[in-house]
């Protein structure tokens, strides 16, 4: 079995996982971007703010990323059903 097929078929099994990876690892950018790349200052945007509500505003932001190509996947496979 070669190497590749068997991590492309590791992806494909795991797209949400990797997905949510993709979302924390955007969010947290973003809250360092807004600290100024300071991790103390980071920590005290989250304690001061609240966690839920720092990474459900940044999560919104990401929703906006992901919906389009969602739309378009479920768009494909309606115009294109599978026989």
């Amino acid at each position: 079995m070669d190497k590749d097929a068997g991590w492309i078929a590791y992806l494909k099994q795991n797209v949400p996982f990797i997905g949510v990876i993709a979302a924390a690892f955007y969010i947290a950018l973003r809250i360092l971007g807004a600290a100024g790349f300071d991790s103390q200052t980071a920590y005290a945007i989250l304690q001061a703010a609240g966690t839920g509500s720092v990474l459900a505003g940044a999560a919104l932001a990401v929703l906006a990323f992901m919906a389009g190509p969602i739309v378009l996947r479920e768009f494909v496979s309606f115009m294109m059903p599978s026989a």
